[in-house]
Parts: structure tokens; sequence; C-alpha cells
């Protein structure tokens, strides 16, 4: 196992390179990674070397995050809105589910497991005993007339 730095990584075409003290760059793309997140450029990690015509290619990549100060949770949210699923550990994008033309709860589009569910507004919780107040004084003031 050879251990280096990611000197750079392209996240819209998903390759990137890995530097090494010892070795040439390393080639690697997204499925080489082991990992549901893409790294970051000065991310540190591990791999195996595979010759190739070029540069050679860094396969089973393991990244050690080594350049975030934040601890990294389930449930971080991305620069790009993206978060990592509890249930099957994939990036993604949460979906909402509308329930009466409101958002009711958040779910993962990969294993459709509930992400968050939104807490109703004090309105909301009122609205349904107003109306029954208002309801009752209905009949009472039609049963005195």
């Amino acid at each position: 196992m050879l251990q280096g730095t990611v000197k750079f990584y392209d996240s819209n075409k998903g390759f990137g390179f890995i530097s090494c003290e010892t070795e040439p760059d390393h080639y690697f793309r997204m499925e080489n990674v082991k990992e549901p997140r893409p790294p970051k450029d000065g991310d540190e990690g591990t791999f195996t070397s595979k010759p190739s015509n070029r540069n050679p290619i860094a396969d089973n990549v393991k990244f050690i995050r080594g350049n975030t100060s934040k601890s990294t949770s389930h449930r971080t949210t991305r620069e790009d809105g993206r978060v990592v699923c509890t249930n099957c550990q994939k990036l993604m994008v949460p979906r909402i589910k509308f329930t009466n033309h409101r958002p009711d709860y958040s779910f993962c589009p990969h294993c459709f497991e509930k992400h968050k569910t939104r807490e109703r507004t004090t309105g909301e919780k009122v609205a349904p005993w107003i109306f029954l107040a208002v309801f009752i004084l209905f009949f009472i003031n039609m049963a005195t007339q």
C-alpha cells in the first residue's frame, strides 16, 4: 500500500491525481475510490498501484480526511447541498415528499429511507383547534336563535 496526497481532483469529470514522495503521480477515477464521498485537494489517502502506459493508476483508494477541521458526521451538509444517507451511505440530494401541498419529510432517492421530518409550524398545530372552536361557537349560536 502506498500513501499520497490528492494533488488535483476534477469533480465534474470524476478523475484526479495523487502525488507520492517516492513514486510518480498516480491517476485515479471515482470508480477506484472506495468511499461514497469524492476527495478534496490536499486529502491524504492510501492506495495500491497498477501500471499503465502513461501515469500509474491508483486503485482501491481510501482517503483520510486530512485537511478538515470539522468532525465528519453522517448528516453533514456539503458545499453543493449533498448529504450522506444514514441508511445506504450514498451521497444524495434529499427529495421532498409533499402532503396537502406542504412539505412533509425528505427522503433518500436511492433507498427511500426517511431523511428528515419537517416540524409542523405553530399555525399548523393551532389551526385545527381554532376551526373546532369556531365550529362549536357557530352551532351554539344556531341553537340559541
